[in-house]
């Protein structure tokens, strides 16, 4: 069972749920993922509580949490967005994998690419 201690033991950071989630998101935890390039994506995690539905609605399968994946890319020099959702039936290690072959194979563009000039040796000298 997914627990905020393995989300946080995977290099995500905490964070309170913002205005724009709804009353059922507890908590939501969020990871950078970049490369020598720069900042490829961020993967959102969001908790949701599920103590919003009655206990006698709830069966054997009733859990008192549950986490959503989910991103935000762009696409093309227009910069066409793609919102991707993942439900708990998908691991944190399965959304990571998708997420970086489908950055990879549909040529994502960066969230933000290094300034060149930073990473470059100062040649004045």
């Amino acid at each position: 069972m997914v627990t905020e201690e393995y989300i946080l033991s995977k290099g995500y950071t905490k964070y309170p749920p913002t205005q724009f989630d709804s009353d059922i998101v507890s908590c939501r935890f969020q990871k950078c993922f970049r490369n020598e390039k720069g900042k490829k994506y961020f993967i959102d995690v969001l908790k949701i509580d599920r103590h919003f539905i009655p206990s006698h609605q709830r069966d054997e399968y009733w859990k008192p949490y549950s986490f959503e994946y989910g991103l935000q890319v762009s696409v093309g020099e227009d910069e066409k967005s793609i919102n991707l959702q993942f439900f708990s039936s998908w691991t944190l290690e399965q959304v990571e994998e998708f997420v970086e072959d489908f950055f990879t194979k549909m040529k994502i563009n960066y969230y933000e690419i290094n300034d060149v000039r930073q990473t470059l040796p100062d040649t004045d000298k």
